[in-house]
């Protein structure tokens, strides 16, 4: 415990020798607390002891009446079993917020054995044990709820929390009661058809559970995107709604974590007995996503396992070279080996990064996976699977247990704006600018918001001297896709290109107004230095 925590002595509470919170332990609490927690343990305070100057005056603070405090202090005259539930409750929630999650949980349970069947004490630890994930404890204190009070809310979440613990699901009867006691109260329980639950937080990664409306025997186990975090509803949410299946999502807090946090036992030990109460498993994910499906996911027993460009940019090899990681690389790697023949494993062998990663680190790893190569579809596979037409049927197929058919390539391949913008960008590599310039210009042609062939195309016209041409393309990108620093550095290079040192400090200021980013403010030293040399 840290030194705010020892203040309140909480050791003879545990040890057994002082029960009863003391006069001090009740000023030190008080003194972490504020509003209406704040009063009424104090009011608590006072009736175990009247004549404390110090609890008193506290509650002067708070502008409580004298003559109220008086009144507060002669209760405990008339009722010498007053309850401690104030302490207890107020207690348990700070040692949380202190990160204390093991004399939060003690401190509950004594509480609870001095205030039994004290109905707020109860809710208030039933929630904490839902965010101490201890959900043997959850399930003993709803219990105890729903029969001073039950609602359909409380039966519902106590057979959840039976299966989170691995124990033969009664979801049918539970449903059919809450029919029966609770008529028309059933879908009031779900919001957008699902009722959530956090299985797992440790303030970066978040593993959460979506329980269908219907009730269901399988489930799909994703994983975001690298562009994904815990705000935006998870990765294929819609498509797993659609198919009425429950969702078990493996969240993070920001796009730069990369999981690192979260060890493939620690996901095991969450989800196994969840997972269990199903019939059928699925792991869907791409890139980021791609990767946890199979790090994560192919410990889920008899799952079957879509990943698409699976690669983790903060791996210390194989990552992203545009990507700062700020922390060390803890996964297992390369994975170990499994051996399930239901893995299917999608990406572009002409992309060199997944290439160089996956043929060495994935694909040895699972060498009973079908392997579909995709030349030149990039690495955003969906985004090529989408615009040829191919997307939902192959999610269809792995969704309903089939095996996956092989990607078409061909003809279908001219519908993808995608598939234009990677060769833009493959022939851009190989300093063939006339032909980038030419796939970018189909690529935008097919669609003017895509914001990537714009870039492209700039770098192309840079690459033919075609000086002016970029800097009228490198201004309309930035007027469109502004808030993305690297176009504000692409019309800065070319006015670089161009001799014009000042217009290109002032593009690179003018996008530091609202956004402060470290390659622009260097960019902007570096110029300013240059500006001064001539």
């Amino acid at each position: 415990m840290d030194s705010k925590v020892n203040n309140l002595q909480l050791e003879k509470i545990f040890s057994g020798q002082r029960p009863t919170p003391t006069e001090e332990q009740y000023i030190e609490l008080a003194k972490e607390l504020n509003g209406k927690s704040r009063i009424s343990l104090l009011k608590e305070g006072i009736q175990y002891f009247p004549f404390s100057n110090k609890i008193m005056n506290l509650l002067k603070e708070e502008n409580v009446q004298t003559k109220m405090i008086r009144r507060y202090s002669k209760a405990l005259i008339c009722k010498k079993n007053k309850p401690t539930t104030h302490f207890f409750r107020q207690g348990a929630q700070y040692l949380l917020l202190n990160n204390d999650e093991e004399n939060a949980a003690k401190l509950m349970k004594i509480g609870l054995e001095k205030n039994k069947s004290n109905y707020s004490l109860l809710v208030v630890s039933a929630e904490n044990a839902m965010k101490l994930f201890d959900w043997a404890l959850a399930e003993d204190l709803y219990s105890q709820i729903a029969m001073i009070k039950a609602t359909p809310e409380l039966l519902y979440d106590i057979e959840v929390l039976r299966q989170l613990q691995g124990k033969e699901s009664r979801m049918t009867e539970t449903i059919e009661k809450i029919h029966t006691q609770f008529k028309g109260k059933y879908d009031s329980l779900f919001t957008d058809s699902y009722r959530i639950y956090t299985l797992f937080d440790n303030g970066k990664s978040r593993i959460e559970l979506y329980k269908h409306i219907e009730p269901a025997t399988e489930v799909v186990a994703t994983f975001d995107t690298i562009d994904k975090s815990w705000d935006l509803i998870p990765f294929a949410y819609n498509l797993v709604k659609k198919n009425k299946k429950d969702l078990v999502s493996l969240r993070r807090n920001h796009t730069r974590n990369f999981h690192q946090d979260i060890s493939k036992e620690q996901y095991s030990d969450t989800t196994d007995a969840i997972f269990s109460q199903y019939e059928h498993k699925f792991a869907y994910g791409t890139s980021l996503g791609g990767y946890s499906s199979l790090y994560y996911g192919s410990n889920i027993d008899g799952v079957r396992i879509l990943s698409m460009a699976p690669r983790n940019s903060a791996h210390p090899e194989y990552g992203s070279p545009n990507i700062l990681v700020r922390e060390p690389f803890k996964h297992v790697s390369p994975h170990p080996v499994n051996e399930n023949s239901q893995i299917t494993i999608i990406y572009d062998p002409r992309n060199p990064n997944d290439e160089n990663y996956i043929a060495s680190q994935i694909l040895p790893s699972y060498p009973n996976a079908q392997v579909l190569r995709i030349p030149y579809a990039g690495h955003r596979i969906p985004k090529f699977l989408s615009q040829t037409g191919q997307l939902r049927p192959t999610v269809k197929e792995f969704l309903g247990k089939k095996t996956i058919t092989p990607i078409k390539r061909g003809d279908l391949r001219r519908n993808s704006m995608e598939y234009y913008w990677v060769m833009a960008e493959r022939t851009l590599a190989h300093k063939h600018f006339s032909w980038s310039l030419q796939f970018a210009e189909q690529s935008i042609s097919m669609d003017m918001n895509f914001d990537r062939p714009y870039a492209t195309k700039t770098e192309a016209l840079l690459g033919l001297n075609r000086i002016e041409e970029a800097i009228e393309n490198a201004t309309l990108s930035n007027a469109m896709f502004g808030s993305q620093y690297k176009y504000a550095i692409l019309l800065a290079d070319c006015h670089e290109a161009n001799g014009d040192i000042p217009a290109a400090i002032a593009v690179l200021e003018e996008f530091s107004q609202f956004k402060e980013v470290s390659k622009v403010r260097k960019m902007i030293k570096r110029l300013q230095e240059v500006a001064v040399v001539q």
